[in-house]
Protein backbone atom coordinates (compact mmCIF):
# COMPACT_ATOMS: atom_id res chain seq x y z
CA UNK A 1 0.00 0.00 0.00
CA UNK A 2 1.06 3.95 -0.65
CA UNK A 3 0.53 5.78 1.44
CA UNK A 4 -0.13 9.30 -0.73
CA UNK A 5 1.12 9.59 -4.05
CA UNK A 6 4.73 8.98 -4.86
CA UNK A 7 5.69 12.56 -5.59
CA UNK A 8 4.70 13.28 -1.80
CA UNK A 9 7.41 14.35 0.41
CA UNK A 10 6.32 11.78 3.15
CA UNK A 11 4.89 8.76 0.96
CA UNK A 12 5.71 5.48 2.54
CA UNK A 13 5.34 2.42 0.71
CA UNK A 14 3.31 -0.52 3.53
CA UNK A 15 3.98 -3.97 2.59
CA UNK A 16 3.59 -7.35 4.50
CA UNK A 17 5.73 -10.23 4.23
CA UNK A 18 6.41 -13.80 5.83
CA UNK A 19 10.18 -15.31 6.08
CA UNK A 20 10.59 -18.61 4.24
CA UNK A 21 11.60 -20.25 7.35
CA UNK A 22 8.98 -20.40 10.07
CA UNK A 23 6.37 -18.67 8.30
CA UNK A 24 6.64 -15.26 10.46
CA UNK A 25 5.14 -12.44 9.78
CA UNK A 26 6.96 -8.81 9.40
CA UNK A 27 5.43 -5.59 8.13
CA UNK A 28 7.65 -3.56 6.32
CA UNK A 29 7.55 0.18 5.81
CA UNK A 30 9.79 2.20 3.00
CA UNK A 31 9.88 6.23 3.29
CA UNK A 32 10.14 6.92 -0.66
CA UNK A 33 13.60 8.36 -1.75
CA UNK A 34 15.31 6.72 1.56
CA UNK A 35 17.85 3.79 1.71
CA UNK A 36 16.10 2.05 3.89
CA UNK A 37 13.22 -0.40 5.49
CA UNK A 38 12.10 -0.23 8.69
CA UNK A 39 10.90 -3.50 9.61
CA UNK A 40 7.87 -4.48 12.49
CA UNK A 41 7.87 -8.37 13.59
CA UNK A 42 3.88 -9.59 13.97
CA UNK A 43 3.13 -11.49 16.77
CA UNK A 44 1.03 -14.42 15.09
CA UNK A 45 -1.07 -13.44 12.35
CA UNK A 46 -0.62 -11.09 9.06
CA UNK A 47 -1.91 -7.81 8.27
CA UNK A 48 -4.92 -8.44 5.72
CA UNK A 49 -5.79 -4.28 5.13
CA UNK A 50 -4.76 -1.19 5.61
CA UNK A 51 -7.46 1.83 5.19
CA UNK A 52 -7.18 5.41 5.29
CA UNK A 53 -9.74 7.18 8.53
CA UNK A 54 -10.21 10.43 10.30
CA UNK A 55 -6.12 11.16 9.46
CA UNK A 56 -4.86 7.65 10.49
CA UNK A 57 -4.22 4.46 9.27
CA UNK A 58 -6.46 2.09 10.63
CA UNK A 59 -4.57 -1.82 9.78
CA UNK A 60 -6.64 -5.45 10.22
CA UNK A 61 -5.34 -8.87 10.48
CA UNK A 62 -6.12 -12.48 9.39
CA UNK A 63 -8.32 -12.73 12.88
CA UNK A 64 -10.19 -9.61 12.03
CA UNK A 65 -8.48 -7.18 15.07
CA UNK A 66 -7.73 -3.92 14.65
CA UNK A 67 -4.77 -1.46 14.39
CA UNK A 68 -3.60 1.52 14.50
CA UNK A 69 -0.81 2.28 11.83
CA UNK A 70 1.61 4.85 13.19
CA UNK A 71 4.92 5.57 10.44
CA UNK A 72 6.77 7.77 13.37
CA UNK A 73 8.54 8.49 15.16
CA UNK A 74 8.75 4.76 14.86
CA UNK A 75 6.79 2.14 12.71
CA UNK A 76 4.13 0.71 15.31
CA UNK A 77 1.11 -1.12 15.36
CA UNK A 78 -0.80 -1.04 19.10
CA UNK A 79 -4.13 -2.87 18.86
CA UNK A 80 -7.53 -1.12 19.61
CA UNK A 81 -9.80 -3.23 21.66
CA UNK A 82 -13.20 -3.87 20.17
CA UNK A 83 -16.65 -5.40 21.19
CA UNK A 84 -18.12 -8.01 18.86
CA UNK A 85 -21.96 -7.37 18.33
CA UNK A 86 -24.27 -9.93 19.93
CA UNK A 87 -22.16 -10.62 22.71
CA UNK A 88 -19.60 -12.32 20.39
CA UNK A 89 -16.19 -13.81 21.69
CA UNK A 90 -14.62 -13.84 18.29
CA UNK A 91 -15.49 -12.39 14.91
CA UNK A 92 -19.09 -14.25 13.68
CA UNK A 93 -18.66 -12.93 9.98
CA UNK A 94 -15.66 -15.98 7.48
CA UNK A 95 -14.39 -13.73 5.70
CA UNK A 96 -14.95 -9.80 6.76
CA UNK A 97 -13.23 -6.83 5.12
CA UNK A 98 -13.38 -2.73 6.63
CA UNK A 99 -14.00 -0.54 4.23
CA UNK A 100 -14.27 3.67 4.87
CA UNK A 101 -17.78 5.75 4.09
CA UNK A 102 -17.96 8.81 4.83
CA UNK A 103 -17.30 9.66 8.33
CA UNK A 104 -17.52 5.88 8.85
CA UNK A 105 -15.23 2.70 9.09
CA UNK A 106 -17.63 -0.05 8.29
CA UNK A 107 -17.15 -3.97 8.62
CA UNK A 108 -18.88 -5.99 6.19
CA UNK A 109 -19.72 -9.33 4.94
CA UNK A 110 -22.07 -12.16 4.23
CA UNK A 111 -23.82 -15.02 5.37
CA UNK A 112 -25.53 -17.63 2.68
CA UNK A 113 -29.19 -17.66 3.42
CA UNK A 114 -30.13 -20.65 1.27
CA UNK A 115 -33.65 -18.87 0.13
CA UNK A 116 -35.13 -20.02 -2.96
CA UNK A 117 -37.61 -17.03 -2.96
CA UNK A 118 -35.34 -14.06 -2.31
CA UNK A 119 -31.79 -12.98 -2.03
CA UNK A 120 -29.30 -15.86 -1.74
CA UNK A 121 -26.83 -13.45 0.10
CA UNK A 122 -27.42 -11.49 2.91
CA UNK A 123 -24.86 -8.71 3.45
CA UNK A 124 -24.51 -6.29 6.57
CA UNK A 125 -22.64 -3.51 7.78
CA UNK A 126 -21.53 -2.66 10.97
CA UNK A 127 -19.93 1.06 11.78
CA UNK A 128 -17.09 0.99 14.34
CA UNK A 129 -18.08 3.54 17.42
CA UNK A 130 -14.74 4.33 19.20
CA UNK A 131 -16.60 6.37 21.57
CA UNK A 132 -16.63 3.49 24.09
CA UNK A 133 -14.14 1.44 25.57
CA UNK A 134 -13.56 -1.35 24.18
CA UNK A 135 -14.69 0.19 20.77
CA UNK A 136 -17.97 -1.09 19.74
CA UNK A 137 -19.70 -2.77 16.51
CA UNK A 138 -22.85 -0.68 15.73
CA UNK A 139 -25.23 -2.57 13.04
CA UNK A 140 -26.14 0.27 10.55
CA UNK A 141 -29.37 -0.39 8.82
CA UNK A 142 -28.98 2.50 5.94
CA UNK A 143 -25.88 3.92 4.58
CA UNK A 144 -28.57 6.42 3.06
CA UNK A 145 -26.59 8.42 0.11
CA UNK A 146 -24.02 5.98 -0.10
CA UNK A 147 -23.30 2.13 -1.60
CA UNK A 148 -20.00 -0.20 -1.43
CA UNK A 149 -17.90 -1.80 -4.31
CA UNK A 150 -16.27 -5.06 -3.95
CA UNK A 151 -14.60 -6.95 -6.48
CA UNK A 152 -13.76 -11.22 -6.27
CA UNK A 153 -10.18 -11.21 -6.53
CA UNK A 154 -8.55 -10.31 -3.19
CA UNK A 155 -6.18 -7.30 -4.64
CA UNK A 156 -9.24 -5.83 -5.52
CA UNK A 157 -9.53 -2.45 -3.00
CA UNK A 158 -12.90 -2.10 -1.72
CA UNK A 159 -14.12 1.94 -1.40
CA UNK A 160 -17.23 3.34 -1.14
CA UNK A 161 -19.41 6.23 -3.55
CA UNK A 162 -22.08 8.83 -2.70
CA UNK A 163 -24.55 10.12 -4.86
CA UNK A 164 -24.84 7.34 -7.20
CA UNK A 165 -27.57 8.67 -9.05
CA UNK A 166 -25.72 10.55 -11.40
CA UNK A 167 -24.47 7.85 -13.17
CA UNK A 168 -28.12 5.84 -12.95
CA UNK A 169 -26.76 3.90 -9.53
CA UNK A 170 -28.30 2.77 -6.57
CA UNK A 171 -27.84 3.74 -2.84
CA UNK A 172 -27.68 1.86 0.27
CA UNK A 173 -26.51 -1.23 -1.90
CA UNK A 174 -23.47 -3.16 -2.51
CA UNK A 175 -21.96 -3.82 -6.19
CA UNK A 176 -19.75 -6.74 -6.46
CA UNK A 177 -17.09 -7.15 -9.01
CA UNK A 178 -17.09 -10.88 -10.54
CA UNK A 179 -16.36 -12.78 -13.85
CA UNK A 180 -19.88 -13.41 -15.49
CA UNK A 181 -21.98 -11.54 -14.72
CA UNK A 182 -19.44 -8.99 -14.69
CA UNK A 183 -21.37 -7.10 -12.13
CA UNK A 184 -23.94 -7.94 -8.99
CA UNK A 185 -26.10 -5.91 -7.04
CA UNK A 186 -26.80 -6.59 -3.39
CA UNK A 187 -29.08 -4.88 -0.71
CA UNK A 188 -27.97 -4.32 2.84
CA UNK A 189 -29.25 -5.69 5.50
CA UNK A 190 -32.89 -5.51 5.21
CA UNK A 191 -33.16 -4.59 1.47
CA UNK A 192 -31.27 -7.81 0.56
CA UNK A 193 -34.81 -9.23 -0.91
CA UNK A 194 -35.77 -6.20 -2.46
CA UNK A 195 -32.77 -5.55 -4.13
CA UNK A 196 -32.06 -8.64 -5.64
CA UNK A 197 -33.34 -9.69 -9.28
CA UNK A 198 -31.23 -13.53 -10.45
CA UNK A 199 -32.75 -12.18 -14.05
CA UNK A 200 -31.22 -8.85 -14.35
CA UNK A 201 -27.55 -8.28 -15.22
CA UNK A 202 -26.48 -5.12 -15.10
CA UNK A 203 -24.69 -3.75 -17.99
CA UNK A 204 -21.48 -1.54 -17.41
CA UNK A 205 -19.77 0.92 -18.78
CA UNK A 206 -15.84 1.49 -17.46
CA UNK A 207 -13.61 4.39 -18.12
CA UNK A 208 -10.56 5.79 -17.24
CA UNK A 209 -10.40 8.23 -14.14
CA UNK A 210 -8.70 10.53 -16.23
CA UNK A 211 -11.86 11.62 -18.11
CA UNK A 212 -13.49 12.51 -15.24
CA UNK A 213 -10.55 14.26 -12.91
CA UNK A 214 -7.66 16.82 -14.43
Amino acid sequence: MLTAPVASPNSHLLLCASSKQGGQCFLLDWLIGSDSWSKLRLDDSRIEQIVEFNGQFIAMDYYYKLYNLSLAPQLGLPEIATAWWDGEDACPYLRPWIVVCGDMLLMVDHRITLSLAGAPVEYKAYRLDMSTVPAAWVEVKKLENYSLFIGCDVRSPVFSCASLGRWSGRSNCLYYGYYDPPLVLHGLGDDADAVWNPDTQLQVFWVYPSMLYR
